[in-house]
């Protein structure tokens, strides 16, 4: 069916398994279609009729039990009221390079493992759909709805997913090396050991988030919204992290050397033991943040806000400290040899133990 045109194509219930359909032009509802193993390499599904995008498979009603329980099974329920309908569609391991997937409704989809290189899901509908270990490098994803969906093991490395909503999203283990996800929604994702080397983060909603041991290396997360979020054991070194929201949030064990953190919000945030070598935290709100055993050598905490933190044991060998407020800040122990004070606010400040020379 290479190159094929089928206007007004009626594949309701047909069984495409393993079909080679690149180029074809499938401008009907494809309702009942298994396109299991289908090679869909740069389809056109952009005009389905009776639909503002593509539903793949939409079954109304009662018909839906036509297929069968085993075919309910990868599907969703977008209502739970009688007659109303369920999308379905069953796409594991497709060849789906370059396809236009634009505002494709693939609700509760099975796209696991398959291949998505360069296509266009832009403002597709996704949530709940299945994209473990699918391959989606370079694909474009702006404002796609992916609530819930799995995208845990998927290489999405140089993938545009700007303003995309993925709340509640699992991309654990994810490959997102140099993706876009500015102003992306990702409350309550799961993106613990994701690669996101140099990926763009700014603005993103990240609350609540779980990062941990993520790569985030040279990331940019300037203005993001990160409260509550974790990220421990996190590899940050060299990420922007300017104007930052990060009140409460755990970066226990994070290594954050040479990151910029200039104004960031940290209030209650926990950097226990954290690696902040040469780290800019220039103007940083940091009241009551937990720095016990942090390392801090050569950091720039210029004008920042430490009052009530602990920084029991913290290692400050020539940090710049100037104009810095410490007022009731817990400095027990902590290495001081070389840090510049001058202007420093030191009211109250606990001093027992510390290290000057």
């Amino acid at each position: 069916l290479q190159g094929v045109t089928l206007p007004a194509a009626m594949l309701a219930g047909a069984n495409l398994k393993g079909s080679d359909l690149r180029g074809a032009d499938l401008v009907k509802a494809l309702a009942g279609t298994n396109l299991r193993d289908a090679d869909l390499r740069k389809v056109k599904l952009d005009n389905v009729e009776g639909s503002e995008g593509v539903v793949l498979l939409a079954v109304e009603g009662e018909k839906g039990k036509e297929l069968g329980e085993e075919w309910m099974a990868w599907g969703m329920a977008l209502r739970d009221e009688p007659g109303e309908s369920v999308r379905v569609v069953v796409l594991n391991g497709a060849q789906l390079q370059g396809a236009d997937l634009h505002r494709a409704q693939l609700q509760g989809a099975d796209l696991s493992d398959a291949q998505l290189q360069g296509a266009n899901l832009g403002m597709a509908q996704l949530q709940g759909a299945s994209l473990y270990t699918a391959q989606l490098q370079g694909a474009y994803l702006r404002r796609a709805q992916l609530q819930g969906a799995n995208l845990s093991e998927a290489q999405l490395e140089g993938a545009d997913l700007g303003m995309a909503q993925l709340e509640g999203a699992d991309l654990r283990e994810a490959q997102l090396e140099g993706a876009d996800l500015y102003k992306a929604q990702l409350q309550g994702a799961h993106l613990r050991l994701a690669q996101l080397e140099k990926a763009d983060l700014r603005e993103a909603q990240l609350e609540g988030a779980d990062l941990g041991m993520a790569q985030l290396e040279g990331a940019y997360l300037s203005e993001a919204q990160l409260q509550g979020a974790y990220l421990r054991e996190a590899q940050l070194e060299g990420a922007d992290l300017g104007m930052a929201q990060l009140q409460g949030a755990n970066l226990r064990e994070a290594q954050l050397e040479g990151a910029d953190l200039s104004e960031a919000q940290l209030e209650g945030a926990d950097l226990t033991r954290a690696q902040l070598q040469g780290a800019a935290l220039g103007g940083a709100d940091l009241r009551g943040a937990d720095l016990k055993n942090a390392d801090l050598r050569g950091a720039d905490l210029k004008n920042a806000d430490l009052r009530g933190a602990d920084l029991k044991n913290a290692d400050l060998r020539g940090a710049v400290l100037i104009g810095v407020n410490l007022e009731k800040a817990d400095l027990e122990g902590a290495k001081l040899q070389g840090a510049k004070f001058e202007r420093a606010v030191l009211a109250g400040v606990k001093l027992i133990g510390a290290k000057f020379s």
